[in-house]
């Protein structure tokens, strides 16, 4: 009877995470293979008894009903964006979060309702992890399209989540993934039913608040009138800033895992870490730039030395 090196413990958990990307990749093309070739190119709009477009009354005949802290707050609490920023975006969008109490699909452990100006605009379906530890990703994936219908695009997000839309309707479905022992397991699902209506109108709400500017500024710096020495580099300063402002913007955005590992915060818009991730960014596309041109004069001197000899042995 053998005894299991840590050496072969690490090979086997190697092998099954490399099977499990190989099961995602083969789940994602059969997904959009099966989208492609349904007759029935919607999502279904109603889960767990209620549907998109109820109103509040609507849903509390369903279950009972608990308000509770905006998922945009939330977020910007947990990651350090403007908090009063959000609240602001969520008061002007008219936007309402509820907690549900009442009979919950199997295995599902609760429900978060968003309503949209009165009308029920994102259900979210939390699957916890007892559930997650029985029932694979594959699988959970699999159920999921077949109960909620067959969207007409499908984005495959490299084995993390799933992402359909069609004309009316977007369906999310979201593992989130925790680190124990140095090994990543899954932590809970999530199936999440929203009103593509509501999402352009609370984006929208969001750029009047945000004052239609991106966190670096650029497009303002552009826009503005250049009369003096210092709007010259105040210009030059919003362009340098860009790469970095970017980079820390699509971190936050992404809610990544990485930025709140090093803390990274709106306020590093335009700081040290922004003028060190542009810094980084502008000598790469700088040596790219001499490398490119060098290339182009040694190309152009190869040329005339070659029309130079062709002319002296034509002459000749």
């Amino acid at each position: 009877m053998g005894v299991e090196t840590p050496r072969s413990g690490k090979a086997d958990e190697s092998m099954r995470i490399t099977w499990q990307r190989i099961m995602s990749v083969i789940l994602s093309i059969f997904l959009s293979f099966t989208v492609a070739c349904s007759v029935d190119h919607s999502i279904d709009r109603e889960i767990a008894r209620i549907k998109l477009g109820m109103t509040q009354a609507e849903v509390g005949k369903v279950f009972r009903m608990t308000e509770q802290e905006d998922p945009f707050v939330s977020s910007a609490k947990k990651y350090g964006e403007n908090v009063e920023e959000q609240k602001e975006i969520v008061s002007v969008a008219g936007r309402q979060t509820f907690a549900l109490e009442g009979s919950m699909p199997p295995g599902a452990s609760s429900i978060r309702a968003v309503f949209t100006n009165g009308r029920l605009s994102e259900i979210t379906l939390h699957f916890p992890q007892k559930y997650v530890a029985r029932t694979s990703w594959e699988v959970f994936v699999h159920h999921a399209v077949e109960k909620y219908g067959r969207p007409v695009e499908a984005v495959f997000s490299w084995g993390w989540d799933y992402n359909w839309s069609d004309a009316q309707t977007i369906l999310h479905i979201l593992r989130v993934r925790g680190w124990k022992y140095g090994e990543h397991d899954d932590q809970f699902y999530e199936v999440r039913l929203v009103d593509a209506q509501s999402v352009e109108e609370v984006r929208t709400v969001a750029t009047q608040v945000k004052g239609g500017k991106h966190p670096s500024e650029l497009f303002g710096a552009m826009e503005a009138r250049i009369d003096r020495i210092s709007d010259v580099m105040r210009y030059l300063r919003h362009v340098y800033y860009v790469p970095g402002d970017y980079l820390i913007h699509w971190l936050l955005a992404r809610g990544s895992r990485l930025a709140q590992f090093f803390e990274i915060r709106t306020g590093d818009y335009g700081g040290f870490l922004s003028g060190l991730i542009s810094l980084a960014a502008w000598l790469i596309m700088g040596s790219w730039g001499v490398a490119a041109l060098l290339y182009i004069l040694v190309a152009f001197f190869m040329f005339v030395d070659r029309m130079q000899k062709w002319r002296n042995k034509g002459a000749g």
